[in-house]
């Protein structure tokens, strides 16, 4: 397998093209395999041609190479700025890193996707079970952000103790436009924590150490194109060679007023310093008190507010945990766990179960909002789900009742992620708040959910009644 740029070798529709396959030293051979496709040679152009021995030169043969030979797009509007170029699936490595940044020139109007061939450590988790941050930075890999920022997941193998594969990630048009000619440089960073790789142990029972990373693999040296400046490591060790990756952009000037390109990211990787989930998603105008306040009050006060949230289990396997953490905003909050009881990585079983508590005394006539801060160890699926509900009913006792209006939660593995619910309105006087988490029977990794910081909170009346003068009643 070999691949070109966009560009690199032109070509024009309709002309009749050969690609020529030869051994790197002259007088060596190898084989071939036919296609399967039936012919009728002496109808067709396209047949394979070979030199069986020098002496008697090219000669036509009646069938096809199996062989796959495509443009950059054929109208489709895609272009290759950035190819693997040698088919070799995987080669040398390029070091163990929380990020690399890969330099590229643009090609097109907007990045539509990049995969970069990397492996992963030992007593990681496999490659499939890991995520990376990609970004486009214009200039070097500190420059500014250039649109929106995606997660790639990785695919891979795995064999007990070693990962390979790759981490892809695709965009839409004009996501993250770009500037033909112009230098860009794409940044892969791991959003492994030591909450989700920390307690991993692989098949030869060797505990993951907590390093947090991955390693991607290079191009050869002798044939990278000159023009690129080769890649960096962790933000600030430059390295002469180019990483083996692919970046496809799109060709067409693609209107992209429907896309956001906010470059905003508000997941966090500890509670430290994070803003009010509220503000972090925007909000509406609330009254600041926290009706779930459970980080002040002292002794006996503190203790029933606490006591307020109960532990439920529709699975009995299902372990509840909470404890109080500081650093949330220079604020102690309280964490509130549900797992499913495994060791080392490995998962407990299939669980179910999580947290209630009711606020009563509230106003019928008014609506109010849930919020928070969300992590899972292990990415969401048919295996694992979290969930935060409410009950405008205000009953705490029944989780599978239908008056419940569960959410659906998404979270970024690992990362602290904010949570805000639509206006609830209770029914009379009181609303429940439910948090949940559940796990499969076939699930094979840990799975932990953690709910931070809950805060329900009164929305302000959004219109006032205007006064109306004598002359304006009549």
């Amino acid at each position: 397998t070999a691949a070109w740029n966009s560009g690199e070798t032109p070509l024009t529709p309709g002309n009749l093209y050969a690609v020529r396959l030869a051994t790197r030293q002259e007088g060596q051979s190898f084989q071939v395999f036919w296609s399967n496709e039936l012919t009728n040679a002496s109808a067709v152009q396209d047949v394979a041609w070979r030199i069986s021995n020098a002496a008697n030169g090219w000669e036509r043969t009646s069938r096809r190479l199996w062989m796959s030979v495509d443009g950059d797009g054929a109208g489709a509007g895609l272009l290759i700025p950035y190819n693997k170029i040698s088919g070799k699936a995987y080669g040398e490595l390029g070091g163990f890193a929380q990020s690399w940044s890969q330099h590229f020139i643009a090609q097109g109007s907007s990045l539509a996707g990049a995969v970069l061939y990397a492996a992963v450590g030992g007593t990681q988790p496999p490659i499939y079970r890991q995520k990376t941050l990609v970004s486009v930075h214009e200039g070097s890999p500190k420059g500014p952000i250039i649109g929106v920022q995606k997660i790639a997941v990785g695919v891979g193998n795995y064999t007990g103790d070693a990962s390979w594969g790759a981490f892809g990630a695709a965009f839409a048009p004009g996501e993250t436009p770009l500037k033909t000619g112009i230098d860009y440089w794409i940044r892969w960073q791991t959003l492994e924590t030591d909450f989700t790789i920390g307690n991993y142990v692989n098949s030869k029972g060797i505990r993951s150490s907590g390093s947090r990373g991955f390693n991607p693999y290079i191009q050869r040296a002798a044939i990278q194109p000159a023009k690129l400046q080769g890649s960096v490591k962790n933000d600030q060790i430059p390295v002469s060679q180019n990483l083996d990756a692919i970046i496809v952009t799109y060709d067409n000037d693609i209107p992209f007023a429907r896309y956001l390109s906010e470059n905003k990211v508000y997941w966090k990787s500890e509670l430290i310093d994070c803003s009010d989930p509220l503000d972090a998603l925007g909000g509406m105008p609330v009254f600041s008190k926290n009706l779930l306040q459970t980080s002040s009050g002292s002794g006996a006060e503190l203790e029933a507010i606490q006591d307020l949230w109960r532990p439920y289990m529709m699975d009995e396997r299902v372990r509840l945990e909470r404890e109080k953490r500081s650093g949330f905003s220079s604020r102690q909050v309280d964490v509130f766990q549900a797992h499913d009881g495994g060791l080392f990585g490995k998962s407990g079983g299939a669980f179910d179960g999580g947290w209630v508590r009711t606020v009563n005394q509230l106003d019928p006539k008014s609506k109010y909002i849930l919020s928070g801060w969300i992590r899972s160890s292990y990415g969401l699926g048919l295996e694992s789900q979290v969930n935060i509900g409410w009950d405008e009913s205000g009953q705490g006792e029944n989780p599978e009742s239908g008056s419940i209006e569960w959410s659906d939660v998404v979270v970024v593995p690992g990362l602290w992620t904010p949570f805000q619910s639509s206006p609830i309105k209770p029914f009379e006087d009181k609303i429940s708040c439910w948090l949940r988490a559940s796990g499969g029977p076939n699930s094979k990794f840990h799975f932990q959910a953690e709910f931070a910081d809950l805060q329900m909170r009164q929305i302000k009346s959004e219109f006032s009644s205007p006064s109306i003068s004598s002359q304006e009643r009549r």
